[in-house]
């Protein structure tokens, strides 16, 4: 799946969703906020597959994956990298009593993983490649692309329109008058919105893989 959506056009999309082309109804940093916010739901379903080549050390079974951001779930160790085509290690317990040091197996400690241990005894010179998915990172300006899939960027703008209306009812829920009921309509709508986003986003994660893995 492939994400070609930057932050910026992330927020010009929810603008026009919202009427607001101009900016004048909703501050651009309420957006960048939104858009954060919104990213972070899209974690709480889905992740991001990623890799990484990990340098091995004669003799040394176990490595710390600590330094690997925002780190799910390992999904697959290929080891060694150099092997053509790539061979993945099979995921067995470390304390399995039928035996793993010294067998083609790979675990991890920790939730999430902190620790990967290795079966095989890696030779000086040796890497392999540890296969893992993580969240989606929050993009830091309005140039930076977003992690998330160009798929889900409808969701995104749902959950950034859904937001809007949020802020909106609860900055007018005291008022008494005809647009404050208004507003209190808004805000049922605001709600229906969030339980139908939250739905799709369990229909689509049951039909991924990522579902798979954390």
């Amino acid at each position: 799946m492939s994400a070609t959506v930057t932050r910026g056009q992330l927020k010009d999309i929810a603008r026009r969703a919202l009427a607001d082309e101009t900016g004048t109804k909703f501050p651009d940093d309420s957006l960048a906020q939104w858009c954060e916010n919104s990213i972070q739901r899209w974690n709480t379903f889905f992740a991001v597959e990623d890799s990484a080549t990990i340098a091995l050390t004669a003799d040394v079974r176990t490595y710390s994956l600590t330094s690997y951001t925002g780190l799910r779930r390992v999904k697959n160790v290929e080891y060694p990298s150099s092997n053509d085509p790539p061979q993945p290690l099979t995921c067995r317990c470390y304390e399995d009593p039928e035996g793993f040091y010294g067998g083609l197996y790979w675990d991890t400690r920790g939730t999430p993983p902190t620790t990967l241990i290795l079966g095989p005894s890696p030779a000086a010179g040796e890497s392999l490649i540890l296969r893992y998915w993580r969240a989606a990172a929050y993009p830091s300006d309005d140039g930076t692309l977003l992690e998330v899939p160009d798929e889900d960027i409808n969701c995104l703008k749902e959950d950034i329109v859904t937001q809007a209306m949020e802020y909106l009812a609860h900055k007018e829920a005291q008022n008494a008058g005809p647009s404050g009921f208004a507003l209190s309509q808004l805000g049922t709508e605001a709600l229906r919105r969030r339980r139908n986003l939250l739905e799709e986003y369990r229909t689509l994660r049951a039909s991924r893989e990522s579902y798979l893995y954390y």
